[in-house]
């Protein structure tokens, strides 16, 4: 899954637009305690996949806020449902 350096740089000199990601091909079992529900046990039998640099150049949002998290020293964070998938990550 990638492409050679030299296609890289081809298609980069061409002006086409392209965004990066993480692709991770792993069966993970994610489990940590989470203040409101408790213990949480989370499965990845697939592939997760999560965009680190947009096609704009602008971060995207689980580095921008992973980076973020590190940088103030946060301990805790609030997530939503949608967000779980990025805990164990």
């Amino acid at each position: 899954m990638g492409m050679k350096a030299s296609e890289v740089q081809q298609r980069r000199d061409d002006g086409e637009v392209y965004q990066v990601r993480m692709v991770r091909n792993v069966k993970l079992q994610g489990v940590w305690k989470d203040i409101v529900q408790g213990e949480v046990r989370d499965s990845n039998n697939g592939v997760a996949e999560i965009v680190l640099v947009r096609r704009d150049g602008r971060p995207g949002r689980a580095l921008a806020d992973t980076v973020d998290d590190h940088e103030m020293r946060v301990s805790h964070a609030i997530r939503n449902e949608d967000e779980m998938v990025n805990t164990r990550l």
